[in-house]
């Protein structure tokens, strides 16, 4: 499995994975995945068949610690955890970050396969409307 360095060049070839994906977090926007892209954060992908789509998020040596993917993009559906386990050793990531609180709660046996825990410091948020459009707090 290749994973190559994605940019806003990449943008069109890999929209289609994010169209009709159902997780509700921000990471799995792809505009987010590649504005947030610095000299600490990079996003890489790689595709497999076709049909799904591995992300993975590439730290500097001082962040390297934070590596890790997110949940696949796979146009045939959800990923489940058993797969996930296989994809996560051919790919050479310990970790996948930002898995949803439904999928999780969606397969009960989740962890016999993997450590689940909160990531604090990194949860999601909502703007009220009328804040974004005055540019208050």
């Amino acid at each position: 499995m290749k994973f190559e360095r994605i940019t806003h060049t990449d943008y069109p070839e890999l929209k289609r994975f994010f169209e009709h994906q159902h997780y509700r977090l921000c990471v799995y926007s792809l505009p987010s995945l590649l504005c947030w892209s610095n000299d600490i954060y990079q996003p890489y992908a790689a595709v497999l068949d076709d049909d799904t789509l591995l992300v993975a998020a590439e730290f500097d040596e001082a962040h390297r610690k934070d590596r890790h993917l997110i949940m696949p993009l796979s146009r045939n559906g959800e990923i489940p955890p058993e797969e996930l386990a296989k994809l996560l050793k051919a790919s050479g990531f310990d970790a996948c970050w930002f898995v949803p609180e439904d999928y999780i709660a969606g397969y009960p046996r989740i962890s016999e396969l993997f450590e689940v825990r909160e990531q604090v410091g990194y949860a999601d948020y909502l703007y009220r409307k009328d804040d974004l459009a005055e540019l208050k707090g």
